[in-house]
């Protein structure tokens, strides 16, 4: 597969082995499967950043680890959006914390170098990329991880988060908005109950709320 360079554009060569050019000739607009692995995402195109952003995210899953944004760049104007989003490892680079001694919080990073990027090609660029869409790629071939895979992906944050629906999503900013001042681990507790089966914490819900707070804390500052 392809490689990037530390400035997001691609490294001298080809993008694809030429090995993979009847597995990119033969498939189009794939949608998540529950096959879906890391091995054969590689082999997958997307008309849309949604669809290959979850069919990544599943892959992941299965895989036993979850991934996250890192960033988006190559903006493309005649497009109207960024062409490539990179992914890292749940446990990828290790953020200094702002607190010491005993304040100091404990990171579930361990540095894992795992990195990945969806990157919308317009079918023009090799021969046998012949339609536009979206395909994934490891960033500097880092397909390694530091770490064992989880036996139990499904709990991981990251992917309890992911699986969530759009309507407990909204939900949980509707409690939110009613009353920023409520604790996470109470809209964990309404939300429950609201909805059958569906397993909330408190981290999880801080997870989502996280851009919301935000916004709370601009307005009620300004």
């Amino acid at each position: 597969m392809g490689e990037f360079s530390d400035d997001g554009s691609f490294a001298t060569g080809d993008l694809l082995d030429d090995t993979a050019e009847d597995s990119y000739a033969t498939t189009s607009n794939s949608a998540p499967t529950p096959a879906e692995t890391m091995q054969t995402i590689e082999y997958k195109v997307w008309s849309s950043l949604d669809e290959a952003e979850k069919a990544l995210k599943k892959a992941a899953e299965r895989s036993g680890f979850a991934v996250s944004r890192i960033r988006s760049a190559n903006w493309s104007p005649t497009l109207g959006f960024r062409t490539r989003v990179a992914y890292g490892c749940y446990k990828g680079k290790k953020r200094p914390s702002g607190s010491k001694g005993l304040r100091a919080c404990k990171s579930a990073r361990e540095d894992c170098p795992w990195q990945g990027a969806l990157v919308y090609y317009t079918g023009d660029r090799k021969p046998y990329i012949r339609e536009p869409g979206w395909r994934f790629s490891y960033v500097k071939n880092q397909k390694e991880h530091t770490h064992p895979m989880s036996a139990h992906a499904s709990s991981i944050p990251a992917n309890r988060r992911n699986n969530l629906s759009e309507d407990v999503v909204r939900d949980i900013k509707a409690l939110f908005n009613k009353n920023p001042e409520k604790k996470a681990s109470e809209i964990a507790y309404d939300i429950s109950k609201k909805h059958r089966g569906v397993d909330l914490d408190r981290k999880v819900v801080n997870n989502i709320l996280m851009n919301e707070r935000v916004r709370y804390r601009s307005g009620s500052s300004s």
